[in-house]
């Protein structure tokens, strides 16, 4: 069961509303410190709130209305088999980052909460559960 922040951006991004560069939405800094990325750091588990903001973000990445303006993102969907994306790849972006710095937080958050995207069985990348709307090549 996720936050009510994610089910209220899902109707925020389904309206049409949030810009391509989501200059509008306000992320709280609840970013951990660079060693949460270790492997042999204890692991975080993020609260519904965290669950629900990374779900959000990677879920607006992904959505049609974005991923045809984001060349970057679509390229590399287009481009690797099963249309998976490294998670490492995409959170590196400033607003993820300033979200956590662990991807095993991305890949919980995405596991537990996301309904359009999925997550590798190896937890390093990512994708949509959907074919990409129509496209120019």
């Amino acid at each position: 069961n996720c936050s009510k922040y994610a089910q209220s951006c899902s109707d925020i991004i389904q309206s049409g509303c949030v810009t391509q560069n989501m200059a509008d939405v306000q992320v709280m800094d609840t970013a951990g410190t660079s060693d949460h990325n270790s492997l042999t750091s204890p692991f975080r588990e993020p609260d519904e709130d965290l669950c629900g903001k990374i779900t959000y973000l990677f879920e607006f990445y992904f959505s049609d209305r974005n991923i045809l303006k984001d060349d970057f993102l679509l390229k590399l969907v287009k481009n690797n088999e099963g249309g998976f994306v490294k998670i490492e790849l995409i959170s590196v972006r400033k607003k993820v980052k300033q979200l956590t710095q662990d991807s095993r937080q991305i890949v919980f958050a995405l596991r537990k909460c996301s309904t359009t995207l999925e997550v590798n069985d190896l937890g390093t990348a990512v994708r949509r559960k959907e074919k990409l709307p129509p496209y120019d090549e």
